[in-house]
């Protein structure tokens, strides 16, 4: 499979982007569902719904806090903020090039050093 065929792939049936907020909003509607059963026992009478809503409001916002998280985590790396871009060949090449003159320019310092002693 190339690159194009891998984009059609991603393009047609999303990327992380999608993963991560389908995740978000199927435990988002799971812990509403536990803040509403929090809320009718507390309509109810029944003691220590308060802390069932109080948990429920705190474990959704901790939710959010990591579906945003990670969706800028992915969005970091599809724009290559996060983990640079490799080098091409010809940048290679070049600091190799460079690496060598330098050391060069090393061996003479050092022998001039060794010479005027």
């Amino acid at each position: 499979m190339n690159d194009t065929e891998k984009n059609n792939l991603v393009n047609k049936y999303g990327g992380w982007e999608r993963l991560v907020i389908f995740v978000g909003v199927i435990l988002t509607v799971i812990i509403f569902t536990f803040m509403a059963t929090a809320i009718v026992g507390l309509v109810h009478g029944r003691e220590g719904q308060g802390l069932g809503i109080a948990l429920s409001v705190i474990v959704t916002l901790i939710l959010w806090v990591l579906v945003w998280g990670a969706l800028w985590v992915i969005t970091g790396f599809r724009s290559g903020t996060l983990v640079p871009q490799t080098a091409t060949k010809s940048e290679l090449d070049e600091v190799r090039q460079e690496n060598a003159r330098l050391r060069q320019q090393l061996e003479k310092l050092s022998q001039r050093k060794e010479d005027s002693r």
